[in-house]
């Protein structure tokens, strides 16, 4: 596989401003907005009504998301192996500011016929 997926057991130390710094861009979904930013701009404030958050650089991605069991997060990075395929989204303009383009990264895997399928799917990068 082109990637690692390591389950994070401890979100709030994860989410402290100096781990944070190993991502370049932040995804925050909150009850009041979303939130696409350099995660650089994010507070601690924007987690506080967060749903789901996706920080991420053209190497890892974090993923948090909600659960019937509260929040849970992976990590998900690039082992060097990369089989994948890279896809460009045109953003709506109110995101513009870091932007014009969402750059998403498709991992591919062989079913047991030989057919390549996208496996994961995670954020990549802005341009």
């Amino acid at each position: 596989m082109a990637y690692n997926v390591k389950k994070v057991e401890n979100i709030s130390e994860t989410l402290k401003k100096e781990n944070r710094e190993k991502y370049k861009y932040a995804l925050v979904y909150r009850l009041s907005e979303i939130k696409l930013c350099k995660t650089e701009q994010l507070t601690d404030a924007d987690f506080d009504e967060c749903t789901e958050a996706r920080l991420f650089s053209a190497d890892r991605e974090l993923h948090l998301f909600e659960t019937e069991e509260g929040m849970c997060a992976v990590e998900v990075a690039d082992d060097g192996a990369s089989e994948c395929i890279l896809k460009k989204y045109e953003l709506a303009s109110r995101f513009s500011k870091e932007g014009k383009t969402l750059v998403v990264k498709e991992y591919l895997d062989y079913d047991e016929d030989g057919q390549a399928v996208v496996c994961l799917t995670r954020l990549a990068d802005l341009e």
